[in-house]
Order: structure tokens, then C-alpha cells, then sequence
């Protein structure tokens, strides 16, 4: 379960982020 929960945390973490840094630039 440790395993499932991780791999969760790394695909949506890298999502957020790239959303906010292009309507951060403009």
C-alpha cells in the first residue's frame, strides 16, 4: 500500500506545479 500511495504523490506533484509557473509568468 506504501508503494500505490507514493507513486499517487509523484504524478500528481508534478502536475500542480507546471499549471501555476505558466499563469505565474504571465
Amino acid at each position: 500500500m506504501d508503494r500505490s500511495p507514493e507513486n499517487c504523490a509523484t504524478s500528481p506533484e508534478v502536475s500542480p506545479p507546471e499549471p501555476p509557473s505558466r499563469l505565474s509568468l504571465p
